[in-house]
Parts: structure tokens; sequence; C-alpha cells
């Protein structure tokens, strides 16, 4: 895994790799796992944990890093797919079942074609459009229909907590290739500003991610 030569961002990424045991240990304590949409949190967080670890002890040899980071993904993207596809219903559910389908085949046919070990940001994007396109879509089904209790619903926090990961994530890959060119790369500053705006923003989702979890024992109580 990349170090920089700031102590305090290499610590702050280092707590990060933990962050996510944070949601997942809520959830077996409240016994929420019975909840599909808190079910399929707690895998992405332990895919997330279990990436960055070997990312952090140097697990994965450096050539094979592309395609480990490839796979996992694919595999985040298809279970946030299982998250906010419960908002569709009827003619929206069918239509999102084709473009599902077109989606993740092409993905993976994409990979075989191209070599999964490829370490280029054109399925990252298409990955983040996907995903983003259905919290969207979510996002407004839940302020149509619950607007009176969306803050006391999970999956908007979930919604909300990766959304702004996905933009700040985007906006700083997108100005990096604006402003510094691939031939040109990032200075040593450039570097951890941009590492440590990434991991704030990682911060904040598992922040909101804490809330949903938290949102649900709430919920529990009342019931």
């Amino acid at each position: 895994m990349f170090k920089t030569t700031n102590s305090f961002v290499d610590s702050f990424t280092g707590f990060l790799v933990f962050l996510p045991l944070l949601p997942v240990f809520l959830i077996f304590w409240k016994k929420l796992y019975r909840r599909e949409s808190l079910n399929f949190l707690m895998v992405i967080c332990l895919l997330q944990f279990i990436q960055r670890i070997c990312l952090q002890v140097d697990a994965v040899p450096e050539a094979s890093i592309p395609a480990f980071n490839n796979i996992f993904s694919l595999l985040y993207t298809i279970f946030y797919f299982f998250i906010f596809s419960k908002a569709f219903n009827g003619r929206s559910k069918e239509l999102l079942q084709f473009i599902s389908i077109a989606f993740f085949s092409s993905i993976i046919t994409y990979y075989l074609v191209k070599e999964i070990n490829e370490g280029n940001n054109t399925t990252r994007i298409a990955e983040y459009g996907f995903t983003s396109a259905l919290i969207i879509y979510c996002l407004a089904e839940l302020i149509y229909y619950d607007n009176l209790r969306t803050l006391q619903l999970p999956i908007f926090w979930i919604a909300c907590g990766t959304i702004f990961y996905i933009l700040i994530h985007s906006l700083t890959e997108f100005a990096d290739r604006l402003f510094h060119p691939v031939n040109g790369g990032l200075s040593s500053g450039k570097a951890i500003e941009k590492i440590l705006i990434q991991d704030i923003a990682d911060l904040v989702r598992y922040i909101f991610y804490t809330v949903a979890v938290w949102v649900s024992i709430g919920s529990l109580r009342r019931e």
C-alpha cells in the first residue's frame, strides 16, 4: 500500500482500515442482521475491511493490485445494487433488471477482453455512475413517499454516505487528471492532500453507515 511521508496521514489511513468494523459490530450486537439492507451493508463493510487490511499489510503482490481492486469494486457495486434496487417497483423494477443484466455483463466482458489486471478507471467510472443513478432514484422515491420519516430509514443514511463518498472521490480523481496529466504526475504534497481528502470522505461515509445502524436500533426500541 502507498505510504506518504506524513505520519498523521498514514496513521489516519491506518485507522480507517478498521472503521468498517464499527457498523458490523453494531449490527451483530443488536442482532440486526435479519434486516436485508443492513445485511448487505454488513457484507460491504466486511469486504472493505478485507480489501484494506490486505493492502495495508502488503498481502497482495504489487502486480496483482489492479485486479484485486477491480474485483472488489465490482462486488461493492453488486451489493449496492441489492440495497438500492428495493426502491424500484413495477415497470421501473423490470427496466432496472434489464439494465443491470446488461451492465454487469458488459463489465465482466470488459474484464475478460481487456484483462482484469489493467489499472484503468473506465469500469470504475461506469460503476460509480450506475450506483449513483440507483441512489438518486432511491432518494427521490424515499422523499416522495416517506418524506415524514425519511430520516428514520437506514437506507436513506446508507444512500447519503455512499453518494457523498462517490462524489468526493470522483472530484479528486477528475481534478488529478485535469490539472496533472498522466506524464506529469502529482507532487508529494498534492498526493498527500488527495489521500487526505479521500480519507475524510471515507470517514464521513462510515459515520453515515453507523447512523444508519443506529437509526435501526432506535426503530427496534420503538417496536
